[in-house]
């Protein structure tokens, strides 16, 4: 398994674990999903929260020396998180809405080195996007950028 994977893997084993305690403010996540035009899809669940691989960069390279050591690249992987809560009632969209946002970044605080598989884990953006369609009331959504750092031999 290549170290991107691993690292995407581990976010995703991160969130579902969080999805797990007792009241959670997230659904264990999908990836790598459509977004659906209903939110009758979602299972009435009204959340929708998906995981996308994103884009990796290479932050920099060392190259292979005498002792023949390999070459090390250092990576960015930028992980995209959406998320949209529906709810009819404006004050408890919002307070789930916040809840979800919360509980993501708390996911990622416990360990930032998502068991040993980066080097660091941390939100990077929040956009508040366009992730609804024209005629969907009641749904508030954001993209949230996860950078992952870690090093591998590979350029991915």
């Amino acid at each position: 398994m290549s170290k991107t994977e691993a690292a995407l893997a581990a976010l995703a084993a991160a969130l579902t674990a969080k999805a797990a305690e007792p009241d959670p403010a997230i659904p264990a996540p999908t990836r790598n999903e459509v977004l659906p035009s209903n939110f009758a899809q979602f299972g009435g669940a009204g959340f929708w929260f998906n995981l996308l691989d994103g884009d990796g960069e290479i932050e920099g390279e060392a190259l292979g020396d005498s002792d023949g050591i390999t070459e090390v690249y250092e990576i960015t992987q930028r992980a995209a998180l959406e998320l949209a809560i529906e709810h009819a009632d404006q004050p408890t969209r919002d307070a789930a809405f916040d809840a979800a946002l919360i509980a993501i970044d708390d996911a990622l605080i416990a360990d930032r080195t998502l068991n040993g598989t980066v080097a660091w884990a941390r939100i990077e953006q929040t956009q508040r996007t366009g992730l609804v369609f024209d005629g969907t009331v009641g749904i508030k959504a954001v993209e949230i950028t996860v950078a992952l750092s870690f090093a591998s031999a590979r350029p991915f």
